[in-house]
């Protein structure tokens, strides 16, 4: 090619890549750059467009590529070009991004080291490269969880905020990536508002750079804040108000956007708004789809969050399909890190499925990989043993689920103070939830007011986490008899939700739900059923008619019907619950198991004992797959069955469920004869 036509294609790449035209702009770099073979020839024009290549490969998460471009510039800057210390340093910054957050942390130190040498070195080196460097050098030091590198990215931080006040700059990229740094180490310490503002001002500054990266991480850093604290509602409006702003620029569908984009879905989906956040999810895909054969780990982010939202919605065949797709990409890069996150994630829907022992054992190997990944002290060990800590709690395996939380609490101490806090104050919730179910009130009170006293030493006393925490505290003095007491946790916990969420938010219904509960076993009928009608109407208006809630609520009206003795009632309400969870949920999950047993109480009342004895059986089977064969809850479930065959007059049937039930109950009858 000649002189001029090497112009007009750089020129064109630059011009297709500012318009968002990423896949043709990929393709004109690649003609431009090449293999490498001719890289000794290379002038110092086609060293730059390498370095802009490098950054839409990156922008493009094709993370190996980009660092093995960058690798090849470095190597020819050091070869050809040893007085470009610039373009090294540009290039070397590129190469840290693109390294992956699981590759030795040996090389990302030793390589900004290097940058930071280099960027010292100069004969004017207090500038906007250095202050860049230093960021970069700071958000090393904070990827390595350890506290005394927390202090040096301080430091860092404020040597860069030092180099822009002297000239001094209050807007671009460099100043936008010192307070987003800023805003990181200021919300890892808890200052929330601080955070805040860093974020604000650092989007602010970037009102004249359209096409700076760190908008949407920005965004993003923002979102994830906000979250924090539950302030959902606000992010959403700033977050589409920052979007609409860069739109108007850029136009709607630029892939500078994305990340912005898979904020605000993730937002959105955060308190409960998920058909909106479904939206802004697709629109995600679409723009990673339009970029061009985006990288694999930027395709099983767009996967995740589409199937986060279609579990809530309870459509999980079609989450379980994007999770295999997810995994399929997965394989082509055998990234760990990549994979202990989707393990995590099936695991849940195994989870949400009542496919509960394949859950533990998915949790169980995410813990052994993350462990050996990033150490058994590391902040997302703690978050893999809580979550195995709820695993076990599933299956009612107490014991382990106690002391695997109990782990997670102790390694939250070791963590960065704020969000190891709020990580304890999950698992203190977590084990007085263990604690409750096995009917040991005070140490349960212990740990859910322990929970509550860490939420409010951190500020975060009005978020969703502490009205689970209310609620849960409700459901302990339930269970203790105190009515009164569990009222007034119950509507605490209902007024914090709805300042949250808003009154007609999908998860308000489960608020609802619990004080209704109070008032029926109250016998005030007129009451409950008012609070369940409102709860009804909110689920099948947010959530729809099938969802698993929504069934759930049903048998609210069913189990009412009993106690009034209203048993065709009951079987109604029953059968179209049964009928929709099993269109929903498969016919042997957990919730369509106690549906079963409730029409088989249902049968029972009314003396239809061979209907009953049938629903009875079919609870049970579904139980021994949830817990397996030897698990005394199932004894709840034999002993109306035993009473049910002797009426059959099958009296050989029901003495070997007794047998059965006195090996799981460790009846000895001799002794209660005596």
């Amino acid at each position: 090619m000649t002189h001029t036509e090497i112009e007009s294609l750089r020129t064109r790449a630059r011009e297709e890549f500012e318009k968002g035209l990423w896949k043709e702009s990929e393709a004109t770099y690649a003609q431009l750059v090449g293999d490498g073979q001719c890289d000794e020839n290379a002038d110092l024009d086609t060293v730059r467009t390498m370095i802009d290549y490098s950054r839409l490969l990156y922008l493009k998460e094709r993370k190996q590529e980009c660092k093995e471009l960058c690798i090849r510039i470095v190597d020819l800057l050091e070869n050809s070009f040893p007085d470009e210390i610039e373009l090294k340093i540009e290039a070397m910054l590129n190469l840290l991004d693109a390294l992956s957050f699981y590759e030795g942390r040996d090389y990302s130190d030793r390589i900004i080291g290097e940058a930071t040498d280099l960027a010292r070195s100069r004969v004017n080196p207090e500038d906007r490269l250095l202050a860049s460097v230093l960021c970069s050098a700071a958000a090393v030091a904070l990827s390595h969880d350890d506290r005394e590198r927390f202090s040096e990215a301080e430091s860092l931080i404020d040597e860069a905020a030092e180099i822009l006040a002297l000239e001094p700059v209050t807007e671009g990229e460099e100043y936008a990536n010192m307070l987003s740094a800023r805003a990181i180490c200021e919300q890892l310490k808890g200052n929330v508002e601080f955070a805040e503002r860093c974020y604000q001002e650092a989007l602010a500054s970037l009102d004249n750079n359209p096409l700076s990266p760190v908008f949407s991480e920005a965004c993003f850093g923002y979102a994830t804040l906000r979250a924090t604290d539950s302030k959902f509602a606000e992010s959403i409006v700033f977050l589409e108000q920052q979007i609409k702003n860069k739109e108007m620029k850029i136009g709607y569908d630029h892939p500078i956007l994305k990340r912005a984009v898979s904020a605000l879905a993730l937002t959105y989906s955060a308190c409960g708004e998920l058909d909106e956040a479904e939206i802004q999810a697709q629109r995600y895909n679409k723009m990673v789809e339009m970029m061009g054969n985006p990288g694999p780990e930027l395709r099983i982010d767009c996967l995740r969050i589409l199937v986060d939202i279609l579990q809530q919605q309870s459509r999980f065949s079609e989450a379980q399909a994007l999770l295999t797709r997810a995994y399929d990409i997965a394989d082509t890069i055998k990234d760990e890190g990549v994979n202990v996150r989707l393990l995590m994630d099936l695991a849940r829907l195994k989870l949400d499925l009542g496919l509960f022992p394949e859950a533990v054992n998915m949790y169980e190997r995410a813990l052994t990989i993350t462990r050996r990944l990033k150490g058994p002290e590391h902040f997302e060990t703690a978050m893999c043993l809580g979550l195995l800590g709820n695993a076990y709690f599933a299956v009612r395996d107490y014991e382990r689920a106690e002391s695997t939380i109990a782990e997670s609490i102790e390694l939250c101490g070791k963590q960065e103070e704020f969000f190891g806090s709020l990580l304890s104050a999950d698992n203190y919730r977590y084990l007085g939830l263990v604690r409750l179910q096995q009917k040991k009130f005070d140490d349960a009170e212990e740990a859910l007011l322990k929970a509550l006293s860490v939420l409010s030493s951190t500020g975060m006393e009005s978020t969703l986490h502490a009205a689970e925490t209310q609620k849960n505290l409700g459901e302990l003095y339930d269970a203790r008899g105190d009515s009164a007491t569990a009222k007034f946790h119950f509507e605490r916990a209902l007024d914090l939700a709805k300042d949250i969420l808003g009154p007609n938010n999908f998860e308000i219904a489960d608020y609802l739900l619990y004080l209704a509960d109070i008032f029926r076993r109250e016998d005030d009928y007129t009451e409950a059923e008012k609070l369940y009608k409102k709860a009804l109407s909110i689920l099948e208006r947010t959530l729809g008619p099938g969802h698993p809630r929504t069934c759930t609520l049903l048998q609210r009206f069913g189990e009412i019907a009993i106690e009034r003795s209203n048993f065709r009632d009951a079987e109604s309400y029953f059968e179209q619950a049964l009928m929709r969870l099993e269109q929903t949920l498969g016919t042997s999950h957990p919730d369509v198991g106690y549906t079963c047993y409730c029409l088989g109480a249902t049968y029972h009342w009314l003396k239809e004992f061979t209907r009953a004895e049938r629903y009875y059986r079919r609870a049970l089977e579904i139980k021994e797959q949830q817990l397996g064969q030897e698990h005394k809850d199932l004894a709840t479930i034999i002993e109306p069955l035993i009473e049910i065959l002797y009426h059959l007059h099958r009296e050989a049937e029901a003495n070997s469920f007794q047998r059965r039930l006195n090996q799981l109950t460790s009846y000895d009858s001799q002794k209660a004869d005596n």
